[in-house]
């Protein structure tokens, strides 16, 4: 029991974190792709953000696992799903660290713990699918004669 409360607790915490985000990216600027300069004009900024990335920001935002449970008292097994969006937002660290004003050692070390962490994330994910052919169907094994 305290070890979900945990885990649910260290989910709102990082829940908390991407809406902090969402609402530091309706207020950072941004370089514009065709003439390279800063765009500083808030109301710009609000729309760029809307039509690019605010969809999925959001819904992997919402913790919609723990609305239903708490709706409907039953477990899905599609709305933790939601969670995985959160990766995609991860995605964003390879433009953040090449654009840091730091010198270009720490910018490596940085490259090569996110890809670390990108490698643990595969092969957790890989394990996760893995896990999931074993528990549907148990009859891939050879039978023990």
């Amino acid at each position: 029991m305290m070890e979900k409360l945990g885990f649910t607790l260290l989910n709102s915490v990082i829940d908390l974190f991407f809406a902090i985000d969402i609402y530091i990216q309706f207020k950072t600027t941004y370089y514009d792709d065709q003439s390279g300069e800063e765009i500083l004009d808030k109301q710009t900024i609000v729309w760029n953000y809307l039509t690019g990335r605010f969809f999925i920001d959001l819904m992997a935002t919402i913790p919609f696992d723990s609305i239903a449970f708490a709706i409907t008292r039953k477990r899905s097994e599609i709305l933790p799903l939601f969670s995985l969006l959160k990766l995609i937002r991860v995605t964003r660290l390879g433009r953040i660290i090449e654009k840091m004003n730091v010198k270009e050692d720490t910018k490596l070390a940085m490259k090569l713990a996110q890809i670390i962490f990108f490698l643990i994330m595969y092969i957790h994910i890989l394990g996760c699918v893995w896990y999931k052919i074993v528990k549907t169907d148990e009859s891939w094994q050879a039978p023990l004669d």
